[in-house]
């Protein structure tokens, strides 16, 4: 989209030199492979794995306060009134 408009609005040319069209394949096989390679480096996967817990936990205790909510219960009076026999 940035080059459309690049092209458009300030009328840049594109290269279509052999040349320039190997450096614009080279260009995206690299950023295609630091993708590939920060989606399976240890720093990210222990980063994934952190917020995937964290929001484990978060949903756990969510779930056991709603649980407790649950399990109180209301006291009730006897049906005497209270009083003592």
């Amino acid at each position: 989209m940035a080059i459309l408009i690049g092209a458009v609005a300030f009328g840049e040319h594109l290269a279509y030199s052999p040349g320039a069209i190997v450096l614009e394949i080279v260009s995206w096989a690299v950023i295609i492979a630091g993708v590939i390679i920060l989606d399976r480096s240890p720093v990210i996967l222990d980063l994934q794995q952190q917020q995937s817990e964290s929001r484990d936990s978060e949903q756990g205790s969510q779930e056991l306060e709603h649980n407790v909510g649950q399990s109180v219960s209301t006291p009730t009076v006897p049906r005497d009134g209270g009083k003592l026999h």
